[in-house]
Parts: structure tokens; C-alpha cells; sequence
């Protein structure tokens, strides 16, 4: 079987490497920021706890939850977030499935899955829910099911359109039936789904459920794999870790 460039960096990246994100404290939380403001007595924060204020409780008890909120954001922020990843080697399988199940329109993919089974990449050690999940073939249909059944209810029509360069897709697309869902953000509802049909056959787009949309990521599996290798901070957005402004990967 020939590996690809793309799969085989993928593969030896991931077998090889765990890694960390940076993530640089800030100097105020939010909450930190309300509490000082209102105590200095800053006008409008102290409109805002005028408005907000739950019915029967003061100022002094609102106050004091704001500063336990406070106290919860300090604590749970974190200067490195270890992450790690794991690749789950292939089974036996039928390289004319994989191609059928992809709708033939990338090597790249059934490579990958001769190799693999299954992987989890970019998985924080504190958060093991988290992170991006390659799934098993035995499990894309499930999955396209679940993005299929966000759009049930959809009556808007579909729509495709540029914004700031990039393809967005807003709606289910006619050749939704013919994608493969191969990988998701942890527990989240955001899916990765290859087109297997269509204009965009061969491209692979991020599904949002808010607002029923999809977004090209690449425009091949290939450039897909190569993505979550070089950008770790588009990674770091995908699976929540925000504020993200370096990674260091480690052997």
C-alpha cells in the first residue's frame, strides 16, 4: 500500500508527539474587572447591578457572589494546557468499502483509515472529554445521521456565499446525503464532514449547529490532515482553548 506524503507526516506527527498549549494570564478576569470597577464606583457598573440584581437579595449578596465568580475564573485559568494524542491502529478493512463510504474522492482518506481506526488528537489532560476525535468507519454513519438530523426542521432553503475568503454554506446542502462524517470536537456538536458529491466533492467542511451552517476548512482531505498538524492554534479554538497564543510539541 502506498502512503501518501500527507497521510505519512499525519501518522509520524501524532504517533510521535504530545504537546502543550500556552495560554498567557491575564491580568483581570472579567468578573475580576466587574468587582473592581463596582467598587471603585464606576457609574455604569453600578447601573448594571442595579438591573441585574435577583429579586430579594442586596447589593452586598450580588457582590459577593461576583467576587466567588471571580474567584472560580482565576482558578480555573491555567498558563500551559498539556495535551495528548492517540492513534488506535486499523483493523481489517475493505479498502472498496472505505471508498465507497467516501464517496471515492480521496486516496487520502482511505489511506488513512488502512492505517488507523480511530484517533483522538489534542486532548487536555485536565479535560479528557475534549478534543478532536477521528472516528471509527463503523461509526460515520451514525454521525452523518446526527448532523442530518439538525437540518429535520430546516425550511430557509440553502445558500452558499464568501466571507472574508472563505466558503460558507448556510442550510442543508443537496449533497449533504453523500458526505462522510468523519471527526468531531469531543462532546461538542461540531463534525468535520468529507464531500462526497456534488460542487465541492473532495473538500472538507466544519459543521456549526448554530445556525445551520458549514465552513470550507480545505479543499482536500490531504490539506485537512495538514492542517491540524501545522495550525494547532485553529486546533486550540476547535476544542476550547481559547486565548491560546503558542504550542510547544514534545516527544
Amino acid at each position: 500500500m502506498r502512503v501518501s506524503e500527507a497521510v505519512l507526516k499525519f501518522l509520524t506527527h501524532f504517533h510521535t508527539t504530545s504537546g502543550e498549549f500556552a495560554t498567557p494570564l491575564p491580568s483581570e478576569t472579567p468578573y475580576e474587572r466587574m468587582v473592581l470597577e463596582y467598587e471603585a464606583g464606576v457609574p455604569n457598573l453600578i447601573q448594571t447591578m442595579k438591573l441585574i440584581l435577583p429579586q430579594g437579595s442586596t447589593e452586598a449578596q450580588e457582590l459577593k457572589q461576583w467576587k466567588k465568580r471571580a474567584k472560580a475564573e482565576r482558578a480555573a485559568l491555567r498558563a500551559r494546557v498539556r495535551v495528548q494524542h492517540a492513534l488506535v491502529p486499523a483493523k481489517r478493512s475493505s479498502q472498496l468499502k472505505l471508498e465507497t463510504l467516501s464517496g471515492g474522492v480521496s486516496e487520502d482518506f482511505v489511506t488513512l483509515y488502512l492505517c488507523i481506526q480511530s484517533a483522538r488528537l489534542f486532548v487536555p489532560k485536565k479535560n479528557p472529554a475534549s478534543g478532536v476525535v477521528f472516528y471509527s468507519p463503523s461509526e460515520m454513519a451514525d454521525e452523518l445521521g446526527y448532523v442530518r438530523d439538525w437540518f429535520e426542521d430546516d425550511e430557509e432553503g440553502f445558500e452558499s456565499f464568501e466571507s472574508d475568503g472563505e466558503l460558507e454554506l448556510v442550510g442543508r446542502p443537496p449533497w449533504l446525503d453523500d458526505c462522510v462524517v468523519f471527526a468531531g470536537v469531543g462532546q461538542a456538536a461540531d463534525r468535520f464532514l468529507l464531500a462526497g458529491a456534488g460542487t465541492y466533492a473532495g473538500s472538507v467542511f466544519a459543521f456549526d449547529h448554530d445556525g445551520l451552517s458549514m465552513r470550507r476548512v480545505a479543499s482536500t482531505f490531504g490539506e485537512f490532515l495538514e492542517l491540524v498538524i501545522s495550525e494547532p492554534l485553529v486546533v486550540a479554538r476547535w476544542i476550547g482553548v481559547y486565548g491560546a497564543d503558542a504550542y510547544h510539541a514534545t516527544a
